[in-house]
């Protein structure tokens, strides 16, 4: 038979919830002060006030039904515990920034226009493998989460984020990021047998791919735009461990995520193009276009190379990474050897946060809130999809301690 099951529970959910994380005062018309010249010539400066954004009082919270499916068992004795689950939800009035005509003299409307489907699992196990003097338990949880837009408005139109390199569309999922397909750095041999270029390029630039292959490279929001990936991670996981024998103990943490991408901006600023007076990483530098007879790393574009309307994918940085997040070595000290004290235990500690980050991401933090601006796609006035600031590294930090009881 299961003898080796000693408990399995089935269990399942339906829920609705609001989300009501909007900007204050969203739906009402704002007012705002102006500098606008009157008379003629260069005129004189007047201060008045003017509407930035548009009313909107038809403007609810947001609606999210979810199911859940899940199972809960415990094996072999209690030494293995297993917990899964499967989730789907739906959230509908989406609070989203839609785009309108410039006549109207807003650029976007907030609206509950979309409607859009997440599921995925969520797995749990722990296992205690040793129980011994010598005791090690391991343990572990991850998550998958796949996103589907399935409304857009009246009649489906995509939605575009921050000058059109942020695309949210139908079948889709939230804040693609949209740009052209790089495939290395132009040399004179390229010019020279003539391939596609994107306008005026020189050796040294970036190499773009003629997606239709019409003989030209358009503009990143044209014919030759690819969907380049977005911010929602594939996969997110933990890992943690722990290990004792007689008075020590060792527990270590890792986390991580799988499956993710932003487009990095401030990458893109930071060039040794992007101007002067900015902190650049080295490989601008070390791996940089020189000639044809020292062309580099074959990645990196020319000094002076900026790419300004040029989005594309070597600014879509991958947010995958790996995390020793924590790591803490113990010593519970003897009681003879303060038995006649008040204390009644007495641990000594060596902790290290954020020991070690795997990560080809070359912002500080690649599982940082995104940075964004006023003028964003969602409704707490944010673009997920987009990093325009450098976001702060974590610090890796060691401490010594003393946990006293008395």
């Amino acid at each position: 038979g299961l003898s080796f099951v000693n408990n399995a529970k089935l269990r399942a959910s339906y829920g609705r919830t609001g989300n009501n994380q909007i900007a204050d005062f969203a739906s009402i018309g704002l007012l705002g002060t102006v500098n606008q010249p009157f008379g003629l010539g260069g005129g004189s400066n007047n201060i008045g006030l003017t509407t930035l954004t548009a009313s909107n009082p038809d403007l609810t919270w947001e609606i999210a039904d979810q199911k859940d499916f899940g199972a809960d068992f415990s094996l072999f004795k209690n030494r293995l515990n297993i917990t899964f689950d499967y989730f789907n939800k739906v959230t509908q009035s989406l609070l989203l920034n839609v785009n309108v005509t410039s006549t109207s003299g807003y650029p976007s409307v907030l609206q509950n226009i979309g409607k859009m489907k997440t599921s995925g699992i969520e797995l749990t196990a722990n296992f205690k493998i040793l129980d011994g003097a010598f005791k090690w338990n391991i343990g572990g949880n991850l998550a998958t989460m796949n996103q589907e837009v399935l409304q857009l408005g009246l009649d489906g139109s995509p939605l575009i984020g921050f000058y059109g390199t942020l695309v949210t569309k139908v079948g889709g999922k939230l804040e693609e990021g949209r740009g052209l397909h790089a495939i290395g750095i132009l040399s004179q041999k390229d010019i020279d047998s003539h391939i596609p270029l994107f306008g005026a390029s020189k050796a040294g630039d970036y190499k773009f791919e003629d997606v239709n292959h019409d003989g030209i490279v358009d503009g990143f929001n044209q014919a030759d735009g690819v969907l380049l990936g977005n911010n929602n991670p594939k996969l997110i996981y933990g890992i943690t461990s722990s290990i004792s024998y007689k008075n020590f103990d060792l527990s270590i943490l890792i986390l991580g995520q799988q499956g993710a991408s932003l487009y990095d901006l401030f990458y893109q600023l930071g060039g040794i193009g992007g101007g002067t007076g900015i902190n650049s990483h080295s490989f601008y530098y070390d791996g940089r276009y020189i000639s044809e007879t020292n062309p580099g790393d074959g990645k990196t574009p020319r000094a002076g190379y900026f790419g300004a309307g040029t989005p594309n994918n070597y600014y879509q940085q991958s947010t995958d990474y790996t995390r020793i997040r924590n790591v803490t070595l113990g010593y519970n000290i003897p009681l003879s050897l303060y038995a006649k004290t008040p204390v009644k235990s007495l641990r000594a500690y060596l902790t290290a946060d954020n020991l070690a980050t795997f990560t080809t991401f070359l912002g500080g933090n690649p599982n940082t809130t995104r940075q964004g601006s006023a003028n964003a796609t969602t409704g707490d006035g944010r673009f997920i999809g987009l990093n325009s600031i450098p976001s702060v590294p974590l610090p890796r930090s060691f401490a010594f301690g003393l946990n006293v009881n008395f």
